[in-house]
């Protein structure tokens, strides 16, 4: 089946407008230039290895710059660094297994072709192996994504440590990441294909353990959820930051290199479903792993561009390189079922008493409480030689002011 491709003679349109203006125009055939569907045939061996050798050196260079940034620029490593180094060791793992496989066949074939190849030996062994390479290669996926996961959780947990409110919703979402993990690796082990040598048996009893269709799906929704989580997280600090357009710009470029994660996570399990029979879903298992690497170790590089082009930090508040930028100050919404309750069981005339040292007496008497006992001028204390000392009321009144809106604000925005 041939499909066109409608970017095929929007650029063949460019190169035949070119060479008229060159001067030396050409004749083009847009009719001739048509592109295999993907969901039908399964990708080359060389085409596995160009999509390797393209994504996979943009990502190790981007971890390389991740490593020069901690060792010669901040000159300290934390946790998701080291993470992010056994998370390169699967992801090279997973590229590797792709390729390897690629000349394997496994043991999902249409049913019509089950009797020919079960009467050679050589394409039994050969589809055994394959099979057992594919566990390893799900394994490498599941370790490379979930262990750039956690890199990514454990930088914005540093960076959210200065914004206490978002610390509970930040644990939650370190639970759930762990938990996608556990219930996806003990449902492959144990649930989805009994006994576990029928992902490699020839021929398999149960074709969940050849199509993987049950596992794909949980393992989608788990990916994709988490996934979304973490690119929800910042966005908050983002609206707030006061930010200049570049910084922004480079935010936005960010934001859609996660997202574009997302969509290959969708994509793969698309093409698995409907072709099971290719191998077109490792395509976007390289794609997928390949571009999550690369955010997970850009989002760790600014202060080397910072010290290499002479740039401010990246709020623009200062010419120094930190390790941690200074996040904006998260305002708490106010509460309105609470500032309604203070205000309806605050007393106005008790508060205006307290603020007057008492209600006065009589005529004679002092109008401040206070007053009186620092001069010793009561009537009832004179000839009694007793010592008065000097006492204050704190009020939530001073000066005719009312103080209670500063207060709440203190309470608002937690401060000490």
């Amino acid at each position: 089946m041939e499909v066109h491709d409608p970017l095929v003679p929007i650029f063949l349109l460019f190169l035949t407008l070119v060479s008229y203006a060159s001067g030396t125009p050409v004749t083009v055939d847009y009719g001739a230039h048509q592109l295999v569907s993907r969901g039908i045939v399964s990708p080359s061996n060389a085409e596995l290895l160009h999509n390797t050798i393209a994504f996979g050196v943009v990502a190790w260079l981007a971890f390389f710059l991740r490593v020069v940034n901690r060792a010669f620029v901040l000159k300290k490593f934390h946790t998701e660094d080291y993470l992010m180094i056994g998370t390169m060791f699967f992801y090279t793992a997973l590229l590797t297994l792709i390729n390897v496989s690629a000349r394997f066949n496994t043991n999902l074939y249409p049913p019509e072709q089950e009797a020919s190849i079960l009467a050679n030996p050589a394409d039994v062994q050969n589809r055994i192996i394959g099979s057992k390479i594919v566990i390893a290669l799900e394994q490498s996926m599941i370790a490379s994504t979930w262990g750039v996961k956690l890199c990514i959780w454990t930088f914005l947990m540093r960076l959210f440590r200065q914004l206490p409110q978002f610390e509970r919703t930040m644990w939650g979402l370190f639970w759930y990441i762990w938990l996608g993990f556990v219930v996806i690796e003990i449902t492959y082990y144990s649930v989805f294909c009994r006994p576990f040598s029928q992902y490699w048996a020839m021929p398999v009893k149960d074709q969940q353990c050849a199509t993987y269709q049950h596992y794909s799906i949980l393992q989608m929704c788990f990916n994709i959820s988490s996934d979304f989580g973490l690119i929800l997280m910042p966005l908050p600090m983002v609206r707030q930051a006061n930010l200049p357009y570049r910084r922004k710009a480079v935010l936005v470029a960010i934001f859609c290199m996660a997202g574009f994660t997302i969509l290959a996570a969708i994509l793969n399990k698309v093409f698995n479903f409907l072709s099971p029979m290719t191998t077109t879903y490792q395509l976007w298992y390289i794609r997928e792993a390949s571009v999550a690497v690369i955010v997970g170790n850009l989002i760790c590089t600014w202060q080397l561009f910072q010290k290499m082009f002479r740039l401010r930090s990246f709020n623009n508040k200062n010419e120094g390189i930190r390790d941690e930028p200074e996040m904006p100050r998260m305002m708490k919404p106010a509460n309105p079922i609470r500032r309604a309750w203070d205000y309806l069981t605050t007393d106005v005339r008790e508060t205006h008493k307290s603020a007057n040292g008492g209600e006065k007496s009589d005529g004679h008497g002092s109008s401040d409480g206070a007053d009186g006992s620092a001069t010793g001028g009561g009537k009832g204390d004179k000839g009694k030689g007793r010592a008065t000392t000097t006492s204050y009321i704190m009020t939530l009144n001073r000066d005719g002011d009312d103080a209670r809106p500063a207060l709440a604000f203190r309470d608002e925005n937690q401060i000490e």
